[in-house]
C-alpha cells in the first residue's frame, strides 16, 4: 500500500466534508446535505475496499459488461427520467438519485483500455483511432440529450490521451482536434480560409495518407455542416452560459450573478481567508450553487489563497503519483486506465475552479472529492480505489519476480 499517496486521498475527502459543512451552514437543509454526503462516502469506501481486492484480469473480464450496463442506464434515463431543474439525468432509486454519466466516464476509459490492451501493435493511423471513437460518441450523445453537455465534454481529454498513449503522435492527436474548430468558422466566415490552410498544413507535416487525410476533411465538413444544428439543440441556459463568461457583467443579476459572486467571494478572501466558517458571502447565500459547483469559492474566501494551494497541491500530488504508477505499470490495461482516470481527474479539477473564476462556461462540474453529489463522490472514490487495485498488483508482480 501506498500510505503517501492513501493518506492524501484521505485528507481530500476529509477535506471536502470539512468544507461542504461549512458551505451548507446558510442552507436550511444543511445537515440534511451533509449527512446524505456523510452515506455517500460511506458507500464509496465500501466501493473502494470491494475493487482494490480484485486483480485487473477480473476488472477486465468485467469492463465490457460495465460498459454495456452503462448504455443501458443510460438509455434508461432518457425513457424513465427523474427530472431535477428541468434536466433528467438521474435515475430514481427510492428517496435517492443516482446519476449514470458519472460512472459512464469511467466506462469509457476502461473499454477503450480495454480495447487498446488487446491490439498486438501500437495505434500508427488516424483511421485506427477512427474505429475506435464509437465507444465515446455513443455514451456522449446519450449524455448530451439529457442535457448534460459538460459531462459530455469531460469525455473527450481522457480519449485522446489514451490515443496517445496507445501510439498516436501530437500531431496526430492535433489533427484530432481540429474538426472542433470547424464549429468557429460557421460563425466566423472570414476564419475559414485561415482554417482550411491550417488543416492542410498539419495533413502535410503528419505525412498523413490519402485515406486519413480525406477523414479529417470529411469529418471536418460534417462538423461544420451540422453545427448550427448543435447549436440549436443546445437550451437557452446553457447558450447564455457561454454568453456570460464572455461579459458577465452584461446582466449581473441574472446570468451573470453566480460569476460575479464568485469571483468576490474568491478575491475577498486575501492570503489566509476569513476563517472558518465566517465566510460572508458564503453565509449571506449569495452564491445559490455554493455547496455543489462553486464550492471553490467557500474554499478560497474562508481559507484563502493559502488554503487553495494546499488543495492544489493535494490534487497535483494525488495525480503525478497516479502518472508515475501508469508509466511504470507492465499491464498495459491497467496503465491505459490509469492514465484515463488521472486525464479524467484534472480535467474536471481544471474545469470546476476555471468555471468559478469566470474563465470558462458554467458547465455543472463537480469539484471531485469535496462538491456535494452522491454519484460524483463514489464514482471518483472508485475510479482511484482501481489505481490503488492496479498497483497493489504489480507490486506483488515486483515481488514475486
Amino acid at each position: 500500500m501506498n500510505w503517501k499517496l492513501l493518506i492524501s486521498f484521505i485528507l481530500l475527502i476529509v477535506g471536502g466534508l470539512v468544507i461542504l459543512f461549512s458551505a451548507t451552514q446558510a442552507n436550511s437543509g444543511q445537515y440534511e446535505i451533509f449527512s446524505k454526503q456523510i452515506i455517500w462516502t460511506i458507500l464509496g469506501i465500501f466501493s473502494f475496499i470491494a475493487v482494490y481486492s480484485l486483480p485487473s484480469r477480473t476488472i477486465a473480464f468485467f469492463t465490457p459488461i460495465l460498459y454495456g450496463t452503462i448504455l443501458l442506464t443510460l438509455v434508461g434515463v432518457l425513457i424513465f427520467p427523474a427530472s431535477v431543474g428541468g434536466t433528467h439525468r438521474w435515475l430514481s432509486m427510492g428517496d435517492m438519485r443516482f446519476q449514470p454519466s458519472e460512472l459512464a466516464k469511467l466506462s469509457v476509459i476502461l473499454m477503450l483500455s480495454y480495447f487498446l490492451s488487446k491490439r498486438d501493435r501500437l495505434l500508427s493511423r488516424l483511421s485506427e483511432a477512427f474505429y475506435l471513437s464509437p465507444i465515446a460518441l455513443i455514451p456522449m450523445i446519450l449524455i448530451f440529450f439529457e442535457p448534460d453537455l459538460g459531462t459530455a465534454l469531460i469525455i473527450i481529454p481522457p480519449v485522446l490521451a489514451l490515443f496517445y498513449w496507445g501510439g498516436l503522435t501530437g500531431l496526430q492527436i492535433i489533427l484530432i482536434m481540429v474538426p472542433a474548430v470547424a464549429i468557429v468558422s460557421v460563425w466566423h466566415r472570414w476564419f475559414l480560409v485561415i482554417y482550411l490552410i491550417l488543416i492542410a498544413g498539419l495533413l502535410f507535416l503528419s505525412k498523413a495518407d490519402l485515406f486519413d487525410s480525406l477523414l479529417i476533411v470529411g469529418i471536418t465538413a460534417l462538423v461544420g455542416i451540422f453545427s448550427p444544428l448543435l447549436w440549436t439543440h443546445l437550451e437557452d441556459y446553457q447558450k447564455q452560459r457561454i454568453f456570460t463568461t464572455l461579459n458577465p457583467g452584461e446582466d449581473p443579476l441574472g446570468a451573470g450573478y453566480q460569476i460575479i459572486q464568485s469571483r468576490v467571494a474568491i478575491g475577498s478572501g486575501g492570503l489566509f481567508g476569513k476563517g472558518y466558517l465566517h465566510g460572508s458571502q458564503k453565509n449571506l447565500s449569495f452564491l445559490p450553487e455554493q455547496h455543489t459547483d462553486f464550492i471553490f469559492s467557500v474554499l478560497s474566501e474562508e481559507f484563502g489563497f493559502m488554503g487553495a494551494v494546499i488543495f492544489f497541491t493535494l490534487y497535483t500530488f494525488l495525480l503525478i503519483q497516479f502518472i508515475n504508477i501508469a508509466l511504470k505499470m507492465r499491464n498495459r490495461f491497467a496503465s491505459c486506465a490509469i492514465l484515463g482516470i488521472s486525464v479524467m481527474l484534472l480535467t474536471q479539477v481544471t474545469i470546476n475552479v476555471c468555471m468559478t473564476l469566470g474563465i470558462l462556461p458554467v458547465v455543472g462540474l463537480p469539484l471531485p472529492l469535496v462538491s456535494y453529489g452522491g454519484s460524483s463522490l463514489v464514482a471518483t472514490i472508485f475510479s482511484i480505489g482501481l489505481i490503488f487495485s492496479f498497483q497493489r498488483k504489480e507490486k506483488w508482480l515486483q515481488n514475486g519476480s
